[in-house]
């Protein structure tokens, strides 16, 4: 029999990013992205929403709709923005999502923007369309440039918002995780896994990382 249909979704921003253990203090910046899944702990899979930069230009959008949620890399976990949405509810949100990613204006140009920038922007779309908390555009716009320990800390503390880790989560190497996906774009996150994989797993990790961010860098 067919597995009956899920009726109960929920929004997140994803967050990507670890913790170094020569540089225990350190929080630098990571990736992120919007998601619109089943509202379970560890969803399998999710609709994901993000901007990313293949050519140093410009960053465009990406509608992924059947991301495995613990992709390689797995990321760190996310912060609930809603939860116990109805069917209809996360269809209008992938829409609004959808609407705002295909507005030219809101992807901005390398070096004057990332990630952080779009996702704040999408995250006021959600709340103009009554599917994120009053205020919630404005927190993650004091977020940007901030790395996940901080995004999450604000969320949970300052916020008093669910954060669920991603049991999938692990450091294995010192260094920048290579799903940091910041501004230099695949180019340097292809690299900076290359830079902290063993000679073993090398070939296999950057062939994952250039399959989880679209294809080989252009």
């Amino acid at each position: 029999m067919p597995a009956p249909a899920v009726d109960n979704h929920a929004i997140s921003v994803v967050l990507w990013g670890g913790d170094n253990p020569n540089e225990p203090l350190a929080d630098p910046v990571g990736h992120m992205a919007l998601a619109v899944h089943a509202d379970v702990s560890q969803p399998a899979i999710c609709h994901l929403h993000h901007v990313r930069c293949p050519n140093q230009v410009r960053f465009i959008y990406e509608s992924r709709p059947q991301q495995p949620f613990a992709s390689d890399p797995a990321p760190r976990g996310r912060c609930e923005l809603r939860g116990g949405l109805s069917a209809g509810d996360a269809r209008t949100a992938n829409d609004v999502l959808a609407r705002f990613g295909a507005d030219e204006t809101q992807l901005p140009f390398y070096g004057e923007g990332n990630c952080h920038n779009w996702t704040a922007g999408a995250i006021g779309a959600l709340e103009e369309a009554g599917l994120a908390e009053p205020g919630d555009a404005a927190v993650w716009a004091a977020l940007i440039g901030k790395g996940p320990r901080a995004m999450q800390h604000s969320w949970v503390d300052g916020s008093r918002r669910r954060w669920i880790d991603c049991d999938e989560f692990s450091q294995a190497w010192s260094g920048p995780v290579d799903a940091r996906w910041g501004e230099g774009g695949e180019a340097q996150a292809a690299a900076l896994a290359a830079a902290n994989a063993s000679a073993s797993n090398l070939k296999d990790r950057v062939a994952r990382l250039q399959k989880l961010l679209g294809g080989e860098h252009k």
